[in-house]
């Protein structure tokens, strides 16, 4: 049987950050693990969203804060690259389904999608995030947060002018994008 021969370690670890899941081919006789996909990280910097977006979002941000909340952008704009492998996800990749397009608003710089930070009752060093904590104590503590947290995201996203994608037929509770007359 040949040995395995892990090339990418050779680059260094980080040359692993966002592989998804290993299936073995073999080369002569060099068997190594191949990348079944590579998805690229969440980008979560601001300043790469449509500035009048950004500018709504951060009155959002904000707005949210003064409700005592802890808002956190999970992601903000997002590479074709990233959405066409989200889109794969669950369809010719394994995993759920985490999107319904690859045509998003994120790839232009005029979504981001929200997280609750503030401190999981029970989990130290854990944040409320989406709320989808499960089988501890203080999870339902956690969700009856992450719940409230959204349904102020969904007031004050359209009290600042945005579209909250908790109302869409596939409901998307931490997607929040800009109305289609938002431009630089």
């Amino acid at each position: 049987m040949p040995i395995p021969l892990l090339l990418p370690l050779a680059v260094g670890a980080s040359a692993l950050v966002g592989w998804v899941g290993w299936r073995w081919w073999r080369t002569g006789e060099v068997s190594m693990p191949a990348p079944l996909a590579f998805v690229p990280r969440a980008d979560k910097d601001p300043s790469k969203l449509e500035p009048a977006f950004r500018a709504k979002v951060e009155a959002l941000l904000g707005a949210l804060r003064a409700r005592g909340h802890r808002p956190v952008i999970a992601e903000a704009w997002r590479s074709q690259a990233r959405q066409d492998a989200l889109y794969a996800q669950g369809r010719t990749r394994p995993g759920v389904i985490v999107t319904w397009t690859t045509d998003s608003e994120h790839t232009r710089g005029r979504a981001v999608d929200l997280i609750d930070g503030r401190p999981h009752p029970t989990r130290s060093g854990e944040i409320v995030g989406w709320g989808s904590w499960t089988g501890s104590p203080g999870d339902d503590v956690a969700k009856a947060m992450a719940d409230d947290f959204y349904e102020d995201v969904g007031e004050l996203a359209e009290d600042v002018g945005l579209v909250w994608g908790g109302t869409w037929s596939n409901p998307d509770k931490a997607h929040v994008q800009a109305r289609s007359e938002v431009t630089t």
